[in-house]
């Protein structure tokens, strides 16, 4: 979520890209998360809850890990950004439905309350991650 609350200044700022590019590599991304959203029960059931958790969540840090090395060494290429923006949603929409229900049986009693608080937590944490990369787009 911080992402799209600041990717439309990075890439238009960093990467000199006009709206219609930035929509262009903006629709990618959603897309990328969509397609493989409608099949992740299909890959859930291959790899297992186990595997798809494993593996899911090495791909988001390796592609986190890629657009942190990219930044670093100041390359500035809306085409690696992207790339990796795919991999990293890739993963996650795989990975997202495994954990939420995981974390639902925690407390088997009270699903109800649970998905509330797993949802509230989650909106608190991109409220806190959205505010920080704010306040990193206006140091930086």
């Amino acid at each position: 979520m911080s992402y799209i609350a600041a990717s439309a200044f990075f890439y238009q700022e960093i990467f000199q890209m006009q709206v219609l590019s930035f929509v262009m590599h903006q629709a990618v991304i959603i897309a990328s998360f969509t397609v493989i959203s409608i099949v992740a029960d299909k890959m859930i059931g291959f790899l297992g809850k186990q595997n798809t958790i494993k593996y899911t969540i090495s791909l988001c840090c390796l592609s986190a890990i890629l657009m942190i090395s990219i930044g670093i060494s100041k390359i500035y290429n809306p085409f690696f950004m992207t790339c990796f923006m795919c991999l990293f949603v890739i993963g996650l929409a795989v990975c997202y439905p495994v954990i939420f229900s995981e974390s639902l049986s925690i407390f088997p009693t009270l699903n109800g309350t649970a998905s509330s608080l797993i949802m509230s937590l989650r909106a608190l944490l991109i409220t806190g991650f959205t505010a920080a990369t704010g306040l990193f787009m206006i140091i930086v």
